[in-house]
């Protein structure tokens, strides 16, 4: 997503009208420090079945596991942090990616952790 214009305004329709691919890459995180060293990155896109930690708000320093990505929203639903509706219903808390860290990668993607080694080997080459 190119961004030409300070306009907030311009800036909140790039961000609703994005596509698919482009809302995926703004789903990321920031890892856990030892996984920064690990990986040699800061962010990673958060997917279903990562351990992640809460930064901000009323559930701050709880963790949990992703069980939803919605790229719609660009929301996580974390299992088990969850609230009570005004019928009594258990619904889980949406939270946006930048108020969360990656404390564990879900590493059942083969591709995903090659992906990850291998920005991992670029970057030792260019050092």
């Amino acid at each position: 997503m190119k961004r030409n214009t300070k306009k907030p305004g311009k800036q909140r329709k790039l961000e609703k009208n994005a596509a698919l691919h482009q809302r995926q890459k703004k789903m990321s995180a920031t890892l856990k420090p030892e996984l920064k060293e690990e990986f040699g990155k800061r962010r990673v896109q958060v997917r279903k079945g990562d351990k992640v930690k809460i930064l901000r708000g009323d559930k701050k320093g709880k963790t949990g596991k992703v069980e939803r990505v919605n790229l719609n929203d660009y929301t996580v639903e974390i299992k088990d942090i969850e609230r009570e509706t005004q019928d009594q219903e258990r619904v889980n808390i949406k939270f946006h990616p930048s108020n969360l860290m990656i404390t564990k990668i879900d590493t059942e993607d083969k591709k995903r952790e090659k992906k990850l080694k291998k920005d991992e080997i670029k970057e030792d080459e260019n050092d």
